[in-house]
């Protein structure tokens, strides 16, 4: 189809959206206008768990616009992150507590750290 028969279809079949969204693809030109095939993925059953980690569009189902994929996997390295630091704070904090109770009780120990 060429770009003012794409341009028709579209407009057919947001003829009920609001009047400024129709504008929208009024006004674009008809050479900047092209078919993007999208497809979705059948989904699997899990698989079982290993140490490699997908992320972003290499494991969600989408479109290659706007960076969405990019900003997928930015948002679950963000999550893995957690997940694999989850209970780590109280594993710190109970190593310091430790490492104190230690200074405290070796005075040659606690002459250095505290001088």
């Amino acid at each position: 189809m060429s770009g003012e028969q794409l341009k028709d279809a579209v407009a057919r079949m947001i003829r009920s959206w609001h009047p400024d969204l129709r504008k929208m693809i009024d006004l674009s030109h008809a050479d900047t206008v092209s078919l993007l095939p999208i497809r979705t993925s059948i989904p699997i059953d899990p698989w079982p768990a290993t140490n490699i980690k997908l992320l972003g569009d290499a494991i969600h189902s989408m479109t290659p616009m706007r960076g969405i994929g990019a900003n997928t996997a930015l948002r679950d390295a963000r999550l893995l992150c957690r997940a694999l630091t989850a209970g780590g704070e109280p594993i710190q904090a109970m190593g310091f507590k430790s490492f104190l109770r230690l200074v405290h009780r070796v005075p040659s120990l606690k002459a250095r750290v505290f001088s």
